[in-house]
């Protein structure tokens, strides 16, 4: 009988506690902007997300009479992430890189850094991106950086606690290092929920005031090192209605978020979704800051880009690069920055993991795909 009331003892301090440490539900519609506060309720059209050539034929007359001048910039798919470790990828490879991606007319470098080369203190790959950055700075091109945290803490997550300091030392270590042009300092909030394994527990997609401060603190930080670096932060724009489990905290994470003193808000898109949502946001919320689509492909299977190395969309991909490119001037945006880079080269896939050498390596970058010549031709109209 005592061992009954000791255990019922227990299990009742154990509830206490855990309900102690579970913050409190956020009041939602406190702190969504006025004019967004319904619409979690509203009825989200049953659109295809796939991009078809039929849906870009549309819009391209839809959308051909847009003006305006816009910004290209490239991501360094090589030197972004885990591939930075890889042997192979050496300045002969980088140059070829680069070389490929000014050609394309793109005036900004975008590089998605893995920290866990820093964690590690891993000289050699440091040296890679050391080298990169300088040569981009040296050709007359601007330096943009990725927040992509640390490949290393998907194995091994930390704490949401635990993870705002590592971030906010990370970006001070790579800020005064690089001394970027654009700073993307939250890549996408969903990007890191499976490195926090606390998420769940402390219900972190509910809980938008925790980006928006944490986005204050590293906008802090950046422009302290150098006021001149433009701080940027990202959602995936087909997230922002389409997705129920977390277009609430995109929305009003980029909704308030333009309440404080970062410079670019920035929609990745890569499917009908994404050009829809962004779209409806635009409209619902009308941000003051300026817009920037800060990751872009297209892709007809949601979210995982196993098709994109299909050399069957290599016309369909020409065609979206003229679509995106009216899409931002008709919406007013600033820049556009192009994810799936490679593809310039060819429509197969480079690989990382399998062990190249750097002539092939080299070669790859030497090569020039249809999409390459439109997104070079429509840059050069900018």
């Amino acid at each position: 009988m005592l061992l009954a009331i000791v255990i019922v003892f227990i299990l009742i301090f154990a509830g206490v506690v855990i309900i102690m440490l579970v913050p409190k539900p956020v009041e939602e519609a406190q702190k969504i902007p006025e004019q967004i506060q319904q619409l979690p309720n509203m009825i989200i059209p049953k659109t295809d997300w796939r991009i078809t050539e039929e849906w870009l034929d549309q819009k391209l007359v839809e959308w051909k009479d847009s003006k305006g001048s816009v910004q290209y910039g490239a991501v360094s798919q090589p030197l972004s992430y885990w591939h930075v470790q890889q042997n192979y990828i050496t300045k002969e490879v980088i140059d070829a890189n680069f070389k490929m991606l000014e050609d394309s007319g793109a005036s900004i470098i975008r590089i998605d850094v893995d920290y866990t080369i820093f964690l590690n203190q891993e000289a050699q790959n440091i040296a890679k991106l050391d080298y990169a950055i300088n040569k981009i700075k040296q050709d007359g091109k601007k330096v943009m950086l990725a927040d992509s945290s640390a490949e290393v803490y998907f194995k091994s997550p930390k704490s949401w606690a635990e993870h705002k300091v590592l971030w906010k030392e990370r970006v001070k270590v790579l800020t005064e290092r690089y001394n970027p042009d654009y700073y993307v300092v939250i890549k996408e909030p969903g990007w890191y929920y499976n490195q926090i394994w606390d998420l769940h527990i402390i219900r972190l997609y509910d809980h938008p005031e925790e980006w928006i401060a944490l986005t204050t603190d590293l906008t802090k930080i950046v422009k302290g090192i150098n006021p001149q670096t433009q701080v940027a932060v990202a959602v995936a724009a087909s997230q922002l209605y389409h997705e129920q489990g977390t277009s609430i905290l995109n929305r009003v994470f980029l909704c308030k978020v333009d309440d404080i003193p970062i410079d670019i808000l920035g929609f990745d898109i890569y499917d009908r979704w994404g050009f829809e949502d962004t779209e409806r946001f635009i409209n619902d919320c009308k941000p003051s800051k300026e817009k920037w689509i800060l990751e872009a492909w297209s892709e007809d299977v949601a979210g995982d880009g196993s098709n994109i190395y299909n050399s069957g969309r290599e016309n369909l991909d020409v065609k979206w690069v003229n679509v995106i490119d009216l899409f931002a001037k008709k919406f007013g945006f600033k820049g556009v920055v192009i994810f799936y880079t490679d593809l310039y080269a060819y429509y197969v896939n480079p690989n990382y993991q399998a062990q190249h050498n750097v002539s092939d390596a080299v070669s790859f970058y030497q090569g020039r795909s249809k999409t390459f010549y439109e997104v070079q031709k429509v840059a050069r109209m900018n």
